[in-house]
C-alpha cells in the first residue's frame, strides 16, 4: 500500500522538499534537493542521490530505482516491468524512450539495465530488457530511433516450430551509437568504438574503430543446428522454446 501511495503522490504533488519528505516517510530513500516531477513512479526500492532530477510525464513501473548523485530521467519515459534500473554520477534518460521487460514466462532471471557515468540514452529509443543492458562510462545511444533487443525468435523451414534465443548486451566505455541502429541479443561492444547511423549490430565488436552498416547478403539458416547451438532455458510450454545466447 505505502508503494502505491506513494507512486500517487510523485504523481500529483507539486516538485518540493516537501513532497521528498513525505516520500521518504513512506520508505524512499530521497535527498531533499532531489526533484521529482509530475511523474508515476512505482518501485520496490526507490534510491535518489543529491541532486537527481526526474521531470514531467513519465511512467516507471519497475523492481528497483537507483539514481546516483546528479543523474536524471527527462520527460515522458515509459520504463515498466520487473527491472533493475541503475544510473551513475551524471547518466540520464533522455525524452520518450520505451523501455520495457514482460513478466515471467516471457523473461526469466534478473535484469537490469545500467548506465555507467555520464552515459546516456538520449530521445525516442526502444529498448527490450528481456535480459540485462549494461552501458559503461561515457557512452551515448544517440540521436533517435535506434532499438535494442535482447531476445529474438528462429523458424524452422517449414510448419509452425520456432525457438527463442535470449541474450545480454553489453556496452563498453566510450562508446557512441548513431540513431536507427539495431542491437540484436547476446552481444558485446568493446571501449573506444563507434557505431555508425542506421546500423545492424548482429555480432560482438572486440576492436576499436568505425562500424557501419554491413552490406545485404545472404545467411543460411539451418534449424536444427542452432537448435544445439546455446543451452535450453527451462521454462513452462507457453513460453515455447527459449535458448540463452550469452556474450561472446
Amino acid at each position: 500500500m505505502k508503494i502505491k501511495i506513494a507512486a500517487l503522490i510523485s504523481l500529483f504533488f507539486i516538485p518540493s522538499k516537501i513532497k521528498n519528505f513525505f516520500l521518504r516517510l513512506l520508505g524512499w530513500q530521497i535527498e531533499a534537493n532531489a526533484y521529482i516531477g509530475f511523474s508515476y513512479i512505482k518501485s520496490n526500492t526507490i534510491s535518489l542521490a543529491q541532486g537527481v532530477k526526474i521531470k514531467h510525464g513519465n511512467f516507471i513501473n519497475v523492481d528497483s530505482l537507483n539514481l546516483s548523485k546528479n543523474s536524471y530521467i527527462q520527460s515522458f519515459n515509459y520504463i515498466s516491468g520487473p527491472i533493475q534500473i541503475e544510473l551513475k554520477k551524471k547518466a540520464a534518460i533522455g525524452n520518450l524512450n520505451r523501455i520495457i521487460r514482460a513478466k515471467y514466462p516471457g523473461s526469466w532471471g534478473d535484469s537490469k539495465l545500467f548506465l555507467g557515468e555520464l552515459s546516456k540514452i538520449t530521445s525516442r529509443h526502444y529498448i527490450e530488457c528481456g535480459q540485462s543492458i549494461i552501458f559503461g562510462n561515457f557512452s551515448i545511444l544517440a540521436g533517435s530511433g535506434s532499438q535494442m533487443w535482447t531476445h529474438g525468435f528462429v523458424h524452422a523451414a517449414d510448419g509452425p516450430e520456432r525457438y527463442r534465443v535470449d541474450g545480454s548486451i553489453q556496452i563498453g566505455n566510450n562508446v557512441y551509437i548513431g540513431s536507427n541502429s539495431v542491437f540484436n541479443p547476446g552481444i558485446k561492444i568493446c571501449n573506444a568504438t563507434t557505431i555508425g547511423s542506421n546500423s545492424t549490430v548482429t555480432k560482438s565488436i572486440t576492436e576499436p574503430g568505425l562500424y557501419v552498416n554491413q552490406p545485404l547478403r545472404k545467411i543460411v539458416i539451418d534449424y536444427e543446428k542452432g537448435l544445439n547451438k546455446y543451452p535450453k532455458i527451462d521454462l513452462p510450454e507457453s513460453a515455447g522454446i527459449v535458448l540463452h545466447k550469452k556474450n561472446d
